[in-house]
């Protein structure tokens, strides 16, 4: 009986989980669906989400056939923030990884991302892990300086 009751309760807790997810779209700027549909057209997939009290982000392929998800960043009003395609940690600038690695020891590099921002400077962030701690996020300019870090949560 009590297998079936926490049975129960996980399926209460899912049902409540996805009812929110959808909800989600709902507050979605209707500039920013637009932008989305403008930049993006093949994209496919798209899955909105709250960010932020003032953020929202699209995670989309722009092919069915990729494995990996951008994601484009927008304000609460609909105005395009960024946007985040992932990269082939072989294909970063010569500087970037090492000087991750060397400002955060003991860190692996798990994934890359090239930043569009609309300016003239490219970025990229990493995704960075470290067995036993928290993981990072880390954004680098193309000459390996660390423009932003981030703890990120398990």
């Amino acid at each position: 009986m009590k297998a079936k009751i926490i049975l129960f309760c996980l399926l209460l807790g899912g049902t409540f989980t996805l009812t929110a997810q959808t909800n989600v779209l709902d507050e979605v700027p209707v500039k920013a669906r637009e932008f989305l549909k403008m930049k993006f057209p093949e994209a496919t997939d798209a899955a909105w989400a709250r960010i932020e009290n003032d953020r929202f982000r699209a995670r989309f392929r722009k092919q069915t056939s990729e494995l990996e998800q951008h994601a484009a960043i927008f304000t609460a009003e609909g105005d395009w923030l960024e946007t985040l395609s992932p990269i082939d940690i072989s294909l970063l600038p010569e500087d970037v990884v090492p000087s991750a690695t060397a400002t955060h020891r003991g860190y692996d590099v798990a994934r890359a991302y090239i930043v569009d921002n609309g300016g003239a400077v490219h970025l990229f962030e990493l995704k960075m892990r470290k067995k036993g701690t928290e993981n990072l996020t880390v954004r680098l300019n193309a000459n390996g300086q660390v423009v932003t870090r981030v703890p990120v949560r398990k």
